[in-house]
């Protein structure tokens, strides 16, 4: 037989556990045996899940030894806008909950720092995408005619969203002007300058060049030369 052991459970104690055997004719035997669970070997900050969320979710952490912790959530301006811990905590596994009903959509960086008792110090951060919006009828996925969005795995799902489909004419490139327009900016701008190590690493670098510079810092003509947040702050101010 085999059991399993939670990741939670307490480091450095000794677990007694006991198994009963029966047989059918009345005979029993008793088998106890003690276990101890050992510290997790590495520093670790896990990445949040469900990520995307709205408007809770969960992030977990691993400690090679006890040490003072603090994991707080900052915006892309370096603001802090949650603490989820600030105190000791011994070695093993941890898991906190966040709520975000009262942030704004947007990403977010959580940063784990924990302070050993011989005053050595590990930092880690993850980012996190917090998405209040709710998908309705009103929102228009559109593409070129290229064959993996009339695939049935595509439209299958938009029509489980409610999201209306929109193909550009045949031949028609203008249609597809401004998603055309974005992607020349991000490849030839951004992409092509980059060496990724890994895929890990390209997701985090292009969520960062998406959501903190294209977003909220670079400017665009066709909103009156304004970012898209600022645009979007100065449309919901004049509602």
């Amino acid at each position: 037989f085999s059991f399993a052991v939670e990741k939670s459970a307490p480091v450095h104690q000794e677990h007694r556990l006991q198994f009963r055997i029966s047989t059918g004719d009345g005979q029993s035997w008793v088998k106890e045996i003690g276990i101890v669970v050992t510290a997790p070997e590495a520093f670790e900050l896990f990445q949040n899940f469900p990520n995307p969320f709205n408007p809770t979710t969960s992030t977990a952490y691993q400690l090679p030894a006890a040490a003072h912790v603090t994991l707080k959530i900052f915006n892309l301006l370096g603001q802090e806008v949650a603490t989820l811990v600030d105190g000791e905590q011994p070695a093993g596994y941890h898991q906190e909950r966040f709520d975000a009903r009262n942030l704004a959509s947007g990403v977010y960086v959580y940063q784990l720092s924990a302070t050993a008792v011989d005053g050595s110090r590990s930092i880690a951060r993850q980012m996190m995408a917090l998405d209040h919006r709710p998908i309705t009828r009103e929102l228009i996925f559109h593409s070129d005619r290229d064959k993996q969005y009339a695939s049935e795995l595509v439209r299958s799902m938009l029509t489980r969203y409610s999201i209306r489909q929109s193909m550009s004419s045949a031949g028609n490139c203008y249609d597809n002007a401004p998603a055309e327009s974005f992607f020349a900016t991000f490849k030839k701008g951004y992409l092509f300058w980059q060496l990724f190590q890994t895929k890990e690493q390209a997701r985090r670098m292009i969520v960062e060049y998406l959501e903190v510079f294209y977003n909220c810092v670079r400017r665009h003509s066709s909103l009156g030369y304004k970012s898209p947040v600022a645009y979007e702050l100065q449309q919901a101010t004049l509602a």
